[in-house]
């Protein structure tokens, strides 16, 4: 019986993704979350960047509420997020709220750009988890077509129903190397699975293959969304005074938005003799490695985009200045996994040590961003140069310095 009726599905699939047009089933998808005024749903999120063990996972449940009536109102909902059962995110329209150790913090997004644009900052963990389509306020388009390019729509099946599977698949040219793997243009994907009955967003995938054994992806799953009672309203969800009833300070010199300039390591700054681990699983001070007058430290990750591009511009600094009275390594203090990534790294055939801290090291030097580059004068121990991000100019400004004060 089970059989019969697999083969059944089957061939109304196959007749039916004949007839499918992409165009008429994105308008009724989006219709249907235009017509969606309040509601309440859970989203799980994990994004894998490089290898496996780059795996991050996130999840939250979001209450949302939108306007009955068009006026002076975002393109997004009011909505209420709970991230990890713990922290509490909120907008109200206009202010976004955010309360989490003991602090509640509040500010006006439409002096800015707006909620949408906040949340897409960064990598963007807001609008993922969020889902901006389930929010998006009428008049505007949940999903713009212009998003999804030679897109098709075909009849599939989601946790045992009928369900929509829309495609886009484009290939873009490479215009910044991550690796010297990468190969002259990426396969960019994006998946969209919808209820075929409620028209509901229940998955949505997306991953980069660029060619060099390594995809990128990136998966959000949404549970179907459940009513509220009717006269529920946002004010039921988030109180500010309430929040403060319960023991949360109201921090009106918080900016949420434009956060206040951190403090970064800067030339004169004292480096303690922290402790890194070699590749040889040695653990030594880093004033012990080498008795060379100069130590260059590159602070990267595994994950980090602009750390892997300048990888090249290390390895080419290292074999140049190796028997110069200058030590070179790139310093890692955010993957645990040290041999898996020391292994991915040898994969590119470079020759640079590889060292390992601990993460609070980032902390006690102020290094807030990576890839960051030092060089540390072991004499003084005080820095000597510090360079942020990378560029192609970057490389020509280290190797300059580097000829400048390191003897032959």
């Amino acid at each position: 019986m089970k059989n019969a009726l697999l083969i059944i599905f089957f061939l109304l699939s196959v007749q039916l993704n004949a007839q499918l047009d992409f165009n008429q089933v994105l308008a009724k998808i989006n219709q249907h979350l235009l017509a969606t005024s309040k509601g309440s749903y859970h989203a799980a999120f994990q994004k894998v960047s490089m290898l496996e063990t780059d795996t991050f996972r996130g999840h939250g449940d979001v209450t949302f509420f939108k306007p009955t009536e068009l006026s002076d109102q975002d393109s997004i909902a009011k909505f209420v997020f709970i991230i990890m059962d713990t922290i509490f995110n909120a907008y109200d329209g206009r202010n976004y709220i955010w309360a989490g150790k003991n602090k509640i913090k509040t500010e006006d997004m439409r002096k800015d750009k707006g909620i949408a644009d906040f949340m897409q900052r960064g990598n963007a963990w807001r609008s993922r988890l969020l889902s901006i389509p389930i929010l998006t306020n009428p008049p505007f388009t949940p999903i713009p077509a212009k998003d999804w390019p030679n897109a098709q729509a075909t009849i599939s099946e989601y946790e045992g129903k009928p369900a929509y599977r829309i495609t886009s698949v484009k290939s873009y040219l490479t215009t910044m190397r991550l690796s010297p793997k990468d190969g002259d243009s990426t396969l960019f994907t994006l998946e969209l699975i919808v209820d075929a009955q409620t028209y509901d967003l229940r998955r949505f995938r997306s991953w980069a293959d660029r060619n060099n054994g390594y995809p990128q992806f990136i998966e959000i799953c949404y549970s179907p969304i459940q009513a509220l009672p009717e006269k529920a309203v946002f004010e039921d969800y988030c109180s500010i005074e309430q929040l403060q009833k319960k023991g949360y300070v109201l921090d009106t010199t918080a900016v949420i938005a434009k956060p206040l300039q951190e403090e970064r390591i800067v030339v004169g700054d004292s480096i303690p003799n922290f402790m890194i681990s070699m590749s040889n699983g040695d653990s030594v001070g880093l004033f012990d490695h080498s008795s060379k007058r100069y130590i260059l430290l590159k602070f990267w990750y595994r994950g980090c985009g602009p750390c892997n591009m300048a990888m090249p511009g290390l390895d080419k600094l290292y074999h140049k200045f190796q028997n110069r009275d200058v030590s070179i390594f790139a310093l890692n203090c955010i993957d645990k996994e040290h041999q898996k990534t020391e292994t991915f790294y040898r994969g590119f055939n470079y020759t640079f040590p590889i060292a390992f801290g601990a993460r609070n090291v980032l902390k006690s030097l102020k290094i807030t961003a990576h890839p960051v580059t030092v060089v540390i004068d072991s004499q003084t121990r005080k820095v000597v140069f510090a360079q942020y991000g990378y560029s192609e100019e970057s490389e020509v400004t280290i190797e300059n310095y580097l000829e400048k004060v390191v003897q032959q």
